[in-house]
């Protein structure tokens, strides 16, 4: 049972690298209002991990990419 679940990974994260899915907080920003919001909440629980007030998913050098702000310097 452990081997299938580790082939079926492998498999998985072997297929999503050949296809080039873009898996980050903010990919489906643009893809309506709903998935705008679990993106921006994502981006945000991202950025508290970071040691960062907020965050905001924003368009850079044409990829979607989660810009967090007001950090606590260490």
């Amino acid at each position: 049972m452990n081997r299938l679940l580790l082939l079926l990974f492998v498999a998985f994260t072997f297929d999503v690298v050949r296809s080039q899915v873009y898996l980050t907080s903010c990919a489906r920003m643009d893809a309506g209002p709903i998935l705008a919001k679990a993106a921006r909440a994502a981006c945000i629980t991202s950025c508290k991990w970071q040691n960062c007030g907020t965050g905001y998913c924003q368009n850079r050098g044409g990829r979607k990419t989660c810009v967090c702000s007001r950090c606590r310097r260490k």
